[in-house]
Parts: structure tokens; sequence; C-alpha cells
């Protein structure tokens, strides 16, 4: 089991579709998706006090929409945790700040991110 300012994690979640296998962080662990077969990461907000919180980051995460910051690809209640989804960002990535500059620099987008940029300055 692992640990989280909760308490312990359980091994698997959502009636076993996904399967914890390490952790990341304090509240941030490696999953499978046993639906999708896909690594992911869950980012897990204990307490109903943090609810709203979690509703924040997920509503920002959709905005961006994957082209600067991980995917949501899931966000749920189990017990009083909300848990989010997200995609699994390579261990070449030592921070948000890096995955966004690389994801941004592939992004066929970058064009018109950057000459928006320009005009709000």
């Amino acid at each position: 089991r692992f640990r989280t300012s909760g308490g312990s994690m359980p091994a698997t979640l959502q009636a076993g579709r996904y399967t914890v296998s390490g952790q990341v962080q304090a509240a941030v662990f490696y999953a499978q998706d046993s639906i999708s077969h896909r690594e992911v990461c869950l980012k897990v907000y204990d307490g109903a006090s943090r609810r709203a919180a979690a509703k924040r980051e997920a509503s920002v995460l959709r905005l961006l929409g994957g082209e600067t910051a991980p995917v949501l690809y899931d966000a749920f209640v189990e017990g009083d945790r909300t848990i989010l989804v997200i995609e699994f960002a390579d261990h070449q990535y030592s921070d948000l700040a890096t995955f966004s500059r690389a994801r941004a620099a592939a992004s066929p987008y970058r064009g018109i991110a950057s000459g928006l940029s320009t005009i709000a300055t």
C-alpha cells in the first residue's frame, strides 16, 4: 500500500480499472489503466475540502487541452478522495514547466501562440 496525507492508498481504484504501481510524490501515483492499457498518473486530493482545488485543476487541464500541459483523461470521487487521471509524463521532464516548454515546442500551433504573445505585449 502507498500513503497519502489522508492515509493509505488502495492498490486499485474504480473497481479495478486503475492499478497503482508506484508513488511519484505524496499525492501523485503511477497507475495502469486496464481499459485503455496506458500508463497514467493519479493525482489524489484527500477530503471533501480539497474537492474545489481538484475541480480548479481539472478545469485548467481541460482548457489547455494537452497543448502545454498533460491531458486530463478522467476525474472521479472515490470515498473521500477526488482523483484526477492525468497523462503519464515521461521521466525526462523534471517539472511541469519543462514539460510545458517541450510540448509547446512540438505543437503545430507554436507560431500562432508566439504571434499572439507578441500582440499581447
